[in-house]
């Protein structure tokens, strides 16, 4: 790979990672905690890429391959993860605050605790858990992610870290399939030899009425649903589970995913 072109493909990884860095800062996802997905998402995914490929799987060769270290391969390889010290902090300080009695109702759940200097009862709780932190980062970081509210009388706990409505696995799967089904679709439009191309649009307006917004995003998810509703009564006629009569072999592919956003720009 030349330079030019390996300069093009850091620029356009950056961008791709961009969006995922943002949403683990929204969400208190730790650079060590990503870390360790992505290390074993590269063991798994040269695990399949060999599988796929009718060759040997074997530690080297993944090592090779992803750069994963080889003590970490085996780890992931048994179903393991590697094992990280200080790990989870924010979970284990929510965890010592609903577990221990120190910081607990006499109903058993995490009470509000005093947060005002190093002799309150958040402190206390923080150092209880590591002397690692400044417990008035720690303070900052969970009132950051919406975790705590902090009242008159102290730190509140409202929530979890992790913070999802209705179904977040599911919501969450789906990002990761649309991702993927995107990352694709632009790499063979650039990289493949077919002769049509995937569909890949995008149309933005940024100085539209702010008072409209509401009722554009809502005509846009009615047209949204409309067009896959199209798109699913075409698209069906040629599925072998649901019409078993066609002639043909079977197999093929298709997805299409659609998403709308609109952005309030802050008030002056």
């Amino acid at each position: 790979m030349s330079g030019a072109t390996e300069n093009i493909f850091q620029a356009g990884l950056a961008s791709v990672v961009r969006p995922l860095i943002r949403f683990c800062i929204r969400h208190s996802v730790s650079l060590q905690e990503l870390l360790d997905i992505i290390k074993k998402s590269y063991v798994e995914n040269a695990q399949e890429y060999l599988v796929d490929s009718g060759d040997k799987v074997t530690t080297s060769r993944i090592a090779v391959m992803t750069g994963v270290h080889r003590k970490d391969v085996v780890l992931f390889l048994k179903g393991e993860t590697p094992a990280r010290g200080e790990r989870n902090f924010l979970r284990r300080v929510l965890g010592q605050w609903q577990g221990d009695n120190r910081f607990q109702t006499k109903a058993g759940k995490a009470r509000v605790l005093t947060c005002d200097g190093d002799r309150s009862e958040f402190w206390e709780l923080v150092l209880s858990v590591s002397r690692e932190l400044n417990p008035a980062t720690v303070l900052y970081e969970l009132e950051r992610s919406g975790t705590i509210r902090i009242t008159p009388r102290g730190a509140a706990l409202v929530s979890q870290v992790f913070l999802f409505k209705e179904d977040p696995g599911a919501a969450l799967k789906q990002l990761g399939d649309d991702a993927d089904d995107l990352v694709m679709a632009v790499e063979e439009n650039l990289f493949g030899e077919q002769d049509t191309l995937h569909l890949h649009i995008r149309t933005e307006y940024d100085n539209l009425l702010r008072d409209k917004l509401p009722s554009l995003k809502e005509w846009i998810l009615k047209q949204g649903s409309l067009f896959h509703r199209k798109v699913r009564e075409y698209v069906s006629k040629h599925d072998l589970d649901l019409n078993p009569a066609l002639k043909g072999e079977g197999g093929g592919k298709l997805s299409v995913t659609s998403f709308s956003k609109t952005e309030q720009p802050p008030t002056d």
